[in-house]
């Protein structure tokens, strides 16, 4: 499986009109593994630099700010992250985002706490919680990641 893209790569597979990308590129909303060198040099862009990227404009379309969106696949810095089935953003303010990485389909929700327990912890054990549980929360938002790598991967092996 490829894993070094040009820009050229990304806006291609992923549909993304030049300027467009190139502004987000100049704005830091999105970034390369290797950045250019400088004039006439490429930048380098791996394959989860490219699931960033899918991410960034699933939550923009979505309703997200661009800046809350960039901030959210910034915290994306492990490579495990990308192992996740979903991700369960949660916001608590305008500019407040808090994310967990979800690999199990079960789960009990919360909702007066704003979080969400392993469906085996039937007594809500709150160290077991995927958020510090408080009423001062506004809305969650789930990702589902696995279909987004499948399709990206799929754009990008074409």
């Amino acid at each position: 499986m490829k894993n070094d893209f040009s820009t050229i790569d990304i806006q291609n597979a992923l549909k993304i009109p030049r300027e467009r990308f190139r502004q987000w590129l100049d704005m830091g909303f999105v970034k390369p593994s290797i950045p250019a060198a400088g004039p006439g040099t490429r930048a380098s862009f791996t394959r989860t630099d490219v699931y960033r990227v899918e991410i960034f404009i699933y939550l923009i379309t979505r309703g997200f700010k661009r800046n809350i969106a960039a901030r959210f696949i910034e915290g994306l810095t492990s490579e495990e992250y990308f192992d996740c089935d979903y991700f369960l953003l949660r916001r608590e303010s305008a500019a407040m985002i808090g994310f967990v990485c979800l690999k199990s389909r079960y789960w009990l929700v919360d909702l007066d706490q704003g979080t969400l327990y392993r469906a085996d912890d039937a007594e809500k054990k709150r160290e077991n919680a995927a958020f510090k549980p408080t009423e001062e929360w506004n809305d969650m938002f789930i990702l589902n990641f696995k279909n987004l790598r499948e399709l990206v991967d799929r754009k990008l092996d074409v």
